[in-house]
């Protein structure tokens, strides 16, 4: 009888690191979601005209026909 009792604490104490691994990996699951969800969010907009064009504006100076660019004079 003194055994079975043993081993049921035994078991006791591996559910409950069991537990709190699942809930850690749970967090850390989600975490990983989040971020997937972040590059897939990034991803389309490098994809759109609208990145395309800022790139081009800031690298490259180019500008639309029609707008006008102020500059400071030195």
């Amino acid at each position: 009888m003194t055994v079975m009792v043993i081993q049921l604490a035994n078991l006791y104490q591996k559910n409950a690191a069991y537990a709190a691994q699942e809930a850690e990996l749970q967090s850390e699951l989600e975490a990983q979601e989040e971020k997937q969800e972040e590059l897939e969010n990034y991803e389309s907009y490098i994809q759109s005209d609208e990145y395309k064009e800022s790139v081009a504006q800031s690298k490259l100076g180019l500008v639309h026909e029609n707008e006008i660019i102020f500059r400071e004079s030195e």
